[in-house]
């Protein structure tokens, strides 16, 4: 994905997040349900890592439903 813009890789980075997400909330099995949420966790900080780094002034916590 480094070969996106910055917008576009938080875009996809916070889609990720979302997906492993609802993925994890459908799964019966407790330590995979963790470990989907762990991973959504790490795409979500990833996504605000990276806005941060191209807007230092965009310290917005992640939300899901932002379509930004």
């Amino acid at each position: 994905m480094d070969e996106l813009p910055p917008e576009e890789r938080v875009q996809r980075y916070r889609e990720m997040a979302e997906h492993t997400r609802s993925i994890g909330l459908k799964v019966q099995n407790p330590k995979l349900r963790e470990a989907y949420m762990e991973l959504s966790g790490r795409w979500r900080a990833l996504a605000e890592s990276t806005q941060r780094s191209f807007d230092p002034k965009d310290q917005r916590s992640f939300d899901p439903k932002d379509k930004r």
